[in-house]
């Protein structure tokens, strides 16, 4: 019974920001359907998706490597503190490296009309 009782616990732990953030997102369409035009409303799709792909490449499964070989290994504190120097450093690296690419939005939206969905996907990221 036991087992039961901390299965549950975790699952509520680890799963409650998921399903938070799940139904914020779930609250906020009849808002973006309100603002965006329908072509643009697409744009917050694609942005959605691609904000997806970004996690899972940028975490690469760390978490799952992290809870097998913590209780594994002796010191659990060393396995905690590589997980968590790889996937800052390389998500440092994935942010600098984007962060080159601001002055190029910023630029080609001053060329263009600026539409709302395009400002407020500019304004979000960066």
């Amino acid at each position: 019974m036991s087992g039961i009782k901390s299965l549950a616990k975790d699952t509520a732990v680890y799963g409650l920001s998921s399903i938070i953030g799940r139904f914020l997102n779930w609250c906020l369409v009849p808002l973006y359907v309100w603002i965006f035009p329908t072509d643009e409303y697409g744009i917050v799709s694609y942005l959605y998706s691609f904000t997806a792909v970004a996690l899972v490449i940028l975490n690469y499964g760390m978490e799952t490597g992290f809870f097998r070989y913590a209780n594994k290994e002796p010191d659990p504190e060393r396995v905690y503190t590589t997980s968590l120097i790889s996937v800052g450093f390389t998500s440092l690296l994935f942010r600098l490296r984007t962060s080159e690419y601001r002055r190029l939005v910023k630029q080609q939206n001053r060329k263009t009309s600026l539409t709302r969905s395009r400002y407020c996907l500019s304004f979000g990221i960066w």
